[in-house]
């Protein structure tokens, strides 16, 4: 390995390295609890080391967003709208989160919550939700081909909401929950009620004004 490789290389390592340090730092402390200096003391780098991988906080809450993005497309096209799974993980019988999900939903709800005084992160975040509803949309059209825009993005911010706020409930309702598999069903009849009239067309949509 040349020279220049070899600092590259232990660029993408310190870089990663950041990534899991603020991410731990974040869950710990909340996002305005968390200082370079806090990073840069789980990481056993510099101050100036992390400045030379990241200008600033908000460059290191872009990457680690970012991440979680790449992961969250991932796990949706392995899904494919596939009903019987979403429902699964909509009611909490699929436990198929992995400890980096967790990860993944604690730090986006700390961001939301920060996004609400900060126009910086809330801008990071509706990028990350353009990337999401994009794919999002790009898998609803390619099952269901002949629906127009307009109504591939309404069933897209469904799917958004049920997913989201799933996740938000799951910590507190696998306590309490008696019947996993009748929330199952109740959403298996949900989602085939909203898709499954309009697999040929838009029939369950014409009567709707498609304009604000």
């Amino acid at each position: 390995m040349n020279s220049k490789n070899a600092r590259k290389s232990i660029a993408v390592k310190q870089r990663n390295i950041i990534i899991e340090a603020a991410s731990i730092c974040i869950q710990k402390q909340g996002l305005r609890g968390t200082t370079i200096a806090d990073i840069a003391q789980l990481t056993k780098l510099g101050p100036g080391q992390i400045y030379r991988c990241f200008r600033n906080k908000i460059e290191i809450i872009e990457e680690i967003v970012q991440r979680s993005v790449v992961r969250q497309i991932h796990e949706m096209a392995s899904i494919n709208l596939d009903f019987e799974l979403m429902t699964q993980i909509l009611s909490g019988r699929e436990l198929s989160e992995t400890p980096q999900m967790v990860d993944d939903n604690t730090l986006i709800l700390e961001l939301k919550i920060e996004a609400m005084h900060n126009p910086r992160i809330a801008k990071v975040l509706q990028s990350a939700d353009a990337q999401l509803m994009k794919e999002n949309c790009r898998l609803i059209k390619m099952h269901y081909p002949l629906l127009d825009d307009v109504h591939i993005e309404a069933l897209g911010e469904t799917l958004a909401v049920l997913m989201e706020g799933s996740l938000l409930r799951n910590p507190f309702r696998q306590i309490r929950l008696r019947s996993h598999k009748n929330l199952q069903h109740i959403y298996l009849l949900l989602l085939n009620r909203i898709f499954e009239d309009w697999r040929d067309g838009i029939t369950g949509l014409s009567n709707v004004d498609t304009a604000d």
